[in-house]
């Protein structure tokens, strides 16, 4: 971790930086994280979840339900995290 007088500061992918001058490395370090949160949590864990014997034997129309909330929970967990993110100036 690096320090500049004011404390440490998070490691490269959560720390606030400066968007002007920031890093390759630190870009495709964030940019890696992003991609990698959205496809775990709106491709794999539904589908994981809709396998799961509990939800796979309960009636389609529940499946789609379950399904469908996993993904919403998913995709608008990762939204607020953007939104976050850009605020503070951290991506």
């Amino acid at each position: 971790m690096e320090t500049d007088g004011q404390g440490p500061k998070g490691p490269r992918v959560v720390r606030v930086v400066d968007r002007r001058n920031l890093p390759w490395l630190d870009a495709w370090l964030k940019t890696t994280v992003i991609v990698v949160y959205f496809i775990v949590f709106t491709v794999f864990l539904p589908s994981y979840v809709l396998q799961m014997p509990v939800v796979s034997g309960s009636a389609r129309f529940t499946q789609e339900l379950i399904g469908s909330a996993v993904w919403a929970v998913g995709l608008g967990f990762g939204l607020w995290a953007l939104d976050y993110a850009q605020r503070t100036s951290r991506i």
